[in-house]
C-alpha cells in the first residue's frame, strides 16, 4: 500500500467510527427517552376515541 491509500483507509476509518459512535448514542438516547415517557404507559391502559361531529 502506498502512503496516499494508507492514510485515506485511516481517515475512513475514523469517520466510520465517528458517525457509527453518533448512531448508537442518538439510538441509546431515543430508547431511553421511550422507556421514561409517561404517555405511553397511559396510552396502553385507556382507549381514547376522538369525537365526532354527527348526531347519532
Amino acid at each position: 500500500m502506498t502512503t496516499l491509500s494508507s492514510s485515506i483507509l485511516l481517515l475512513l476509518t475514523i469517520v466510520a467510527a465517528f458517525a457509527f459512535g453518533v448512531a448508537a448514542g442518538y439510538w441509546v438516547i431515543c430508547g431511553f427517552l421511550n422507556v421514561m415517557n409517561p404517555r405511553r404507559n397511559r396510552a396502553a391502559r385507556t382507549a381514547e376515541f376522538a369525537p365526532t361531529a354527527s348526531g347519532d
